[in-house]
């Protein structure tokens, strides 16, 4: 792989990938080729594809939408630690794994509060007033005794 290729490994620092141009251009012509036939190809091997771009670092992000699809479809086919390395390219690329969204079935219904706990913060009352008991009649009675 060109990434393994251009790997420097530094003592004491984490190892980086140094790309050239005709690396970006090499990457480009292959993803223009493989967004064409992609539904022919493997699944294992559109992952592996993603994985590359992902240890170089380029984002081609009409490469990763039109891979999309067919990954989330075929992600059974795929290994369980291949299918890791693709979500983290997309999670790196901050690149949404999934399918395209169908027109109206995206609209949501905006709704204030349920019965467990209010939405919008309650507004202030002012100081709060506390019933006070209250006599029943304006001056103290007197009783005989007798």
């Amino acid at each position: 792989s060109i990434a393994r290729a251009r790997r420097y490994v530094h003592e004491g620092d984490h190892p980086t990938v140094h790309a050239e141009a005709n690396d970006e251009l090499l990457f480009e012509l292959a993803a223009n080729r493989v967004i064409e036939n992609v539904e022919r190809m493997d699944a294992r091997l559109l992952a592996d594809l993603v994985n590359a771009h992902a240890e170089i670092g380029i984002r081609n992000e009409p490469l990763f939408k039109a891979l999309c699809p067919r990954l989330v479809d075929k992600q059974k086919e795929i290994r369980d630690d291949i299918m890791g390395k693709v979500i983290k390219a997309y999670a790196r690329f901050m690149i949404p794994l999934r399918h395209e969204r169908q027109g109206f079935r995206t609209m949501a219904t905006v709704s204030k509060g349920d019965f467990i706990r209010p939405s919008d913060k309650p507004k202030k009352q002012g100081r709060r007033v506390y019933d006070h008991p209250v006599s029943l009649y304006d001056a103290t009675q007197l009783h005989t005794r007798g």
